[in-house]
């Protein structure tokens, strides 16, 4: 998994943008708001840095013995 270090030494707006696009990148399938105001935001992003599940790092695992 890949992830930027997030510099405490920024304006807290874009502190804010930049947690909430690590976030956002992560999430598998859903991301909640209080509205729509951030939906071209989280469509953008959503699972772009999505972690491999359990399942698909068993299946590589058991690929990777079977060599």
């Amino acid at each position: 998994m890949t992830g930027s270090v997030i510099s405490l030494d920024r304006p807290p707006e874009e502190l804010v943008e930049e947690t909430n696009s690590q976030v956002v990148k992560r999430a598998v399938k859903y991301v909640y708001g209080i509205d729509d105001t951030a939906l071209e935001f989280v469509g953008q992003r959503i699972s772009a840095e999505r972690p491999e599940r359990l399942v698909e790092r068993l299946r590589a695992r058991r690929k990777q013995k079977r060599r």
